[in-house]
């Protein structure tokens, strides 16, 4: 189990990702043992988290919701809410809220975070890059990016909290009447717009293009790591060392946030896809 040294030397154990953030920030010392576990548990979150995305088929799921748009909008418009609102249709899970809500928010974040997150790891990789090669204890030193990083961490929370407000329960719900999720027929029209602003956001190839700056990044903190272990230079804690491990640590949440968000479009798309079936196969006659 790994030991993690504070200021006066006692030790705790077992802290989660968070929980090591803050005891980073509040410690003198840190264990070698402790800050490469710390470490290698963020370069996982870079080299994998987009792995279980990477899938052609997404770019797929938002054609096969295009193709019946103007069929749906048609339908929809000749129907009365009343007729539908009590069809069963899937839904992504846990998912509570109006589907025109959501989707502005899922816009909203897209088209802050991905462009971000690129910023973010490459600012990351510079910040890492520098150290490695610059820092030197007896030298005045600035981490690179220091102040972007903060405010990085600000608008990932903000984003966090947009979305996470759609998922208030862990209930493994995958069903619901339309009524639940559109506030009148009228919603499906903007939301056929608002798919397509979507994915001109965030969509496979974009993915694609982070997920492999994720993995250079990944390449970069092994770097990091092999050298705190040849030399021991983070083992004492001071604020440019404190910024730069908290670079590394937003940059990660970041990341995952992104993956967590491309993924929600995808299950949205899916589950609007059986929505608009429903639709369609309640025509008037």
């Amino acid at each position: 189990m790994a030991k993690l040294y504070s200021v006066n030397d006692s030790i705790a154990t077992a802290l989660s990702i968070e929980d090591f953030s803050k005891y980073h920030q509040t410690s003198s010392v840190i264990s070698q043992e402790a800050l490469s576990d710390y470490l290698y548990k963020l370069k996982d979150s870079f080299s994998t988290v987009f792995s279980t995305i990477l899938n052609t088929n997404n770019d797929k799921i938002v054609t096969d919701v295009l193709t019946t748009k103007f069929e749906t909008k048609h339908v929809a418009s000749r129907l009365k809410f009343i007729d539908v609102k009590e069809l069963i249709v899937s839904k992504p899970e846990n998912f509570s809220g109006k589907y025109i809500d959501y989707t502005k928010d899922l816009i909203a974040a897209a088209s802050v975070l991905a462009p971000n997150t690129e910023i973010t790891l490459n600012n990351l990789k510079l910040a890492v890059a520098s150290f490695i090669n610059e820092y030197k204890e007896e030298n005045v030193y600035t981490v690179y990016g220091a102040t972007y990083f903060k405010e990085s961490k600000v608008t990932t929370e903000v984003y966090r909290k947009k979305i996470s407000k759609y998922f208030p329960h862990s209930n493994a719900s995958v069903k619901s009447n339309i009524g639940n999720l559109l506030k009148s027929l009228s919603d499906i029209d903007h939301l056929y717009n608002d798919i397509q602003k979507l994915d001109s956001l965030i969509n496979l190839e974009k993915i694609e293009k982070i997920s492999k700056l994720a993995h250079s990044t990944s390449d970069l903190i092994d770097s990091l790591i092999d050298h705190n272990v040849s030399s021991g230079i983070l083992l004492k804690n001071n604020e440019n060392k404190k910024q730069l491990i908290e670079a590394v640590h937003i940059a990660a949440s970041e990341v995952e946030l992104l993956s967590y968000l491309y993924s929600n479009t995808i299950f949205f798309y899916s589950a609007f896809k059986t929505m608009s079936d429903a639709i369609l196969a309640n025509r008037a006659t």
